[in-house]
């Protein structure tokens, strides 16, 4: 195929680990709806040499999606863009990944577990970075929220080449840690 934007949703009865193979040389946006808890990024990504922008939303409002593998993406040389809705930023992380060429990183709605991996390891060329409506956890203690809330950030002050910052609709535990470690970010500037 030869489209340029391409935009695919799963029905919800197929299962999206077998991907039918696609060749989308000229694909530069992928728009992927998901109606499935459980998602895996298809084998045929890796060959769009194109693409730009992902764009992934999970159409279940009731739950986060979980992602498997998102290491596909490392080897996406030219994308610049990601934008997550409802996804569960845990499950991308499960497997070390490093995607260099992507510049802006948007997550909406999605569910924040623990984590080790860091932002800036993943994304390490990351120039922007919007988090809308985060949640941390649905039912834990104020310590563990405080814990999840570190992790969420984990990385983010060592992001070198990060310029914008943008948070909506974040309250409580993760704006508070926010703003312990926004001091140490390389190109902070108070205004």
């Amino acid at each position: 195929m030869k489209a340029r934007l391409l935009s695919i949703s799963t029905d919800g009865e197929s299962s999206t680990s077998k991907w039918p193979s696609m060749h989308l040389p000229e694909t530069e946006v992928l728009l992927l709806n998901l109606r499935e808890r459980e998602h895996a990024i298809a084998e045929f990504v890796e060959k769009m040499d194109k693409l730009k922008v992902l764009v992934i939303t999970s159409e279940d409002f009731r739950y986060s999606a979980s992602l498997h593998n998102f290491q596909v993406l490392s080897r996406v040389s030219n994308l610049k863009r990601i934008r997550l809705e409802r996804i569960s930023i845990s499950s991308i992380f499960k497997n070390s990944i490093q995607v260099k060429s992507l510049r802006k990183l948007s997550l909406i709605k999605c569910y924040y577990g623990f984590s080790s991996a860091k932002l800036s390891h993943a994304f390490p060329n990351l120039e922007e970075i919007y988090i809308e409506y985060a949640t941390i956890t649905l039912h834990s203690s104020r310590a563990t929220e405080a814990v999840l809330s570190k992790t969420v950030l984990c990385g983010l002050c060592d992001l070198i080449s990060l310029k914008k910052v943008t948070l909506t609709g974040v309250r409580g535990l993760l704006l508070s840690a926010f703003l312990d470690e926004i001091e140490n970010l390389v190109n902070y500037c108070q205004t």
